[in-house]
């Protein structure tokens, strides 16, 4: 961004706002700036100037009662918290994100919380965290996600087993998604034509 002949960065934008939001002691620009600021501390690695204006940004969307806002900055701080390797406090604000997110009517939001829920628990409950993907199914429906959807009901049948659930979480946590699992269900089957010929 060129301004009267000089160059700003994005960060620099988010920086400049953010302290005439607070010069002007408006919470609601405040809150927004936080948010951008710290999704681009967050993007440059900055993780803890990013976790203290995603916390800043969560507590005045709660003071504002906006949920949408507060999904959002949780979003941000699952993030943050992961990348900080702080398990229990990422599967925290995932478990309040996916209903805070359903009650903004933020559904796809909500699904996704429930997928990584899943993912980051199931070694520690296989059978929650099948629940879970039944609520990422559930969620994707009442949004009319067709992806998603589809992807919950493999999910579904492959951790349906319970044995399944910990590859079903390894491919997720990899970031190959539902077409390895796909193909990793059909192996048995591939292979077994092949035995036959």
């Amino acid at each position: 961004l060129v301004v009267a002949g000089r160059v700003w960065s994005s960060t620099a934008c988010y920086e400049r706002a953010l302290e005439c939001a607070q010069l002007g002691s408006d919470e609601a620009i405040e809150g927004l700036a936080s948010f951008k600021l710290g999704a681009a501390r967050l993007q440059d690695g900055d993780l803890e100037g990013a976790l203290a204006l995603q916390q800043r940004y969560l507590e005045i969307s709660q003071r504002f009662a906006d949920l949408k806002g507060e999904a959002a900055a949780r979003a941000e701080l699952f993030k943050i918290y992961q990348r900080l390797g702080d398990k229990r406090a990422a599967i925290e604000e995932l478990d309040i994100l996916r209903k805070v997110a359903e009650d903004a009517g933020e559904l796809t939001t909500a699904a996704d919380a429930c997928l990584d829920l899943a993912v980051l628990t199931y070694r520690e409950d296989e059978v929650e965290a099948t629940k879970l993907l039944e609520g990422y199914y559930q969620l994707s429906r009442r949004a009319a996600d067709r992806g998603r959807q589809g992807s919950a009901a493999v999910l579904i049948g492959l951790a349906s087993g319970r044995a399944m659930m910990h590859h079903v979480a390894k491919v997720f946590e990899e970031g190959r998604g539902i077409y390895e699992l796909l193909k990793w269900k059909d192996a048995p089957l591939i292979e077994g034509l092949h035995d036959d010929v």
